[in-house]
This record gives structure tokens, sequence and C-alpha cells, in this order.
């Protein structure tokens, strides 16, 4: 499989009692996850390690995200082409994400025994 970009977003859950950011990152022309990471913060250090990680196994592409303030700057610092999505594109991104996001979820479920995850 061939890597040209990443789409990239987060979303926050709901573990038990805690609260957590879940990183998603797809490919949008065949629709794989290509990296999940949970996080207790989102900020720029964690959209970098994200995406340092991305760029390491897949290659350095272009990354599409939403409004959020972190991307740029995470992009900029490791000099990666970054696309702020229209509105329209970011509902078609978040979902294909949501469709992916409830499959993974199932995984993550059955990997770490969550009791109960809730999709906020």
């Amino acid at each position: 499989m061939k890597v040209s970009e990443f789409i990239i977003d987060e979303t926050l859950l709901k573990v038990g009692g805690n609260y957590v950011w879940l990183w998603v990152a797809i490919e949008p022309i065949y629709k794989i996850v290509l990296g999940i990471r949970i996080s207790v913060e989102r900020n720029m250090l964690v959209a970098e390690q994200f995406i340092q990680k991305l760029a390491t196994e897949y290659g350095k592409h272009p990354v599409h995200t939403d409004g959020g303030t972190w991307y740029p700057q995470a992009c900029k610092f490791l000099k990666l082409k970054h696309h702020l999505d229209s509105s329209f594109e970011k509902s078609i991104v978040e979902k294909e994400q949501s469709n992916m996001l409830k499959i993974e979820l199932k995984v993550l479920m059955t990997i770490f025994l969550v009791g109960k995850i809730s999709v906020d």
C-alpha cells in the first residue's frame, strides 16, 4: 500500500470515569487506519509525537486536519505540509473516521478489556 497523505483527527472518549483523547490517522484512498494513539492531553507535543511516528513508519506526506491549532505547529516543526480542511471536507473526513473508529474501538475494548467506552 502506498501512502500519499495523512488525515488526522482526535476525539474525546470517556473510559470508565476518565476522559482520554483518541488520535486517529487514516489513509484517504484505501481508508486504512495508519495509527492510533491515546493521550490524556491534546496539545502540540502529543500531535508532533503522533505525526512523527507516522512519518517514520510511512514516510513524510502532507497532513490534513481540522482547525486544531496544534497541528500546524507540529507540521511546521516536522517540516511537513499541512492542509486545513474546510468544514465540508471536515464533515466527510469525520464521517469516514467515525465509521472506522467504531471498528477500532471494538478492537481496543477487546485488547484492553475496557468495560465501557463512550464516544463523545
